[in-house]
Formats: structure tokens, sequence, C-alpha cells
């Protein structure tokens, strides 16, 4: 039996339709998510926890939206074949632009949703890219100085740039832009299976609930 991982169950007209298993990254990353947000509140300060925030917000909303837009992609294909053959070009977008894919199964107020959270999307993956590839810089503060005024600079200096934007209130921006992008990328996936007609049922594993409908009927 399943230990980890999801099984879901495509169904239509009462009949399953089709079986498909996968790693369900998503749950796992949104979990680390949130035991970090937990930490985050006994310790707002704390870097090594705001580091986890973002970066494993970020893992989570990737792993949603690759998702939903293969999902979209093989259900707005007439040959499957064809929609895989996207995919595996899909697949190499950056994040925006594949959920500009979405937009396009989007409604109008969902994509002026969207729009209003771009922004916020990419200055959080900014950031995590920052943090992914070591892009952090050196910022020179002085030259030649004398003993004292060194002094002055180890009890005046501020926090590096890179420090502040891990730190509240930048950080609290951040954590709430993934969050909101993550929400947005999931309703749009639903109200677009329940415009097409399509539920299914999921097994997850470990999970308190081991069945749920991920599209309202």
């Amino acid at each position: 039996m399943i230990k980890d991982g999801r099984l879901n169950f495509e169904y239509k007209n009462g009949r399953i339709t089709g079986v498909s298993i996968s790693a369900n990254l998503g749950w796992f990353y949104e979990r680390m998510l949130s035991e970090h947000q937990s930490a985050f509140q006994r310790d707002p300060h704390d870097i090594p926890t705001n580091i986890g925030m973002v970066v494993f917000g970020c893992f989570w909303l990737e792993a949603i939206c690759n998702e939903y837009t293969r999902f979209i992609l093989l259900k707005e294909s007439k040959s499957e074949k064809f929609g895989k053959l996207v995919w595996q070009k899909a697949k190499r977008l950056k994040l925006p632009e594949k959920m500009d894919l979405i937009c396009v199964v989007a409604t109008a107020k969902q994509v002026d949703k969207f729009k209003s959270l771009s922004n916020g999307i990419n200055r959080a993956f900014e950031l995590r890219n920052r943090l992914a590839h070591f892009k952090d810089e050196d910022e020179k503060l002085a030259s030649r100085i004398s003993k004292e005024r060194a002094d002055q600079l180890v009890q005046q200096s501020s926090d590096p740039a890179l420090i502040r934007e891990l730190k509240p209130p930048k950080i609290n921006t951040h954590v709430r832009s993934i969050v909101a992008a993550a929400k947005w990328v999931e309703s749009t996936y639903r109200s677009y299976c329940q415009r097409r007609k399509i539920y299914s049922k999921i097994i997850e594993v470990p999970s308190e609930s081991t069945m749920r409908n991920k599209a309202t009927k």
C-alpha cells in the first residue's frame, strides 16, 4: 500500500475515467511552509526560519502551478500526445509565464486578481533566487578609516539589504504574496474544473483526511 504520495481518481458520470499517482510534493512543501510559519510566530527575527518560509513557499507555489498547468494543457489539447509535447516545452517556462497560461482559461475577474498579485510574486521569487543561487554582494561602507571610525561603523551600521528582506515587515509581505498566489492558482484550477465538469477524488498519504474532492460539485 502507498505510504507517501497521492493517488488521483478522475471520474465522469459516476464512472472512473483515469487513475494517476504522484509524489504530491506540493503537499509536503505546503506543510514545510506551515511549520516554518509556526516557528516564525515564536521568533519573527530568526533568519534560518524566514529563509525556510521563502524557499519552501516558492517550492509549494511552483509545484502546484506545474501540476495544474500540465493538467490544463492536457485537457485543452485534442490529442493527449500533443498536450504532453506542449507540456515538455512549457515546463521550462518561468513561473509567471506558466501562470499566464493558466490565465488563458481563467475568468476576467481571476485575470484581474492575478495582475494585482504579479508584482509581489516577482519580488518574492527574486528573493528566492538570491537565496538559492548565492546572489549576495558586499556593500562597501568606507575605504581607509581610523580605528575610531571603524568602531562607529560597528555600532551604527544597519543590517545588509538582503537580511532586511528576511526580517519583518518585508518578510511578511513576501510570504503573503506567495500564499495569495498559491490560493489564486488553486481557486482558478477549481473553477476551471467546475466549468468543464471535471471531478476527481484524491487519496493523499499521509493525511488526516484520506479522501477529498479537488473540484466542488
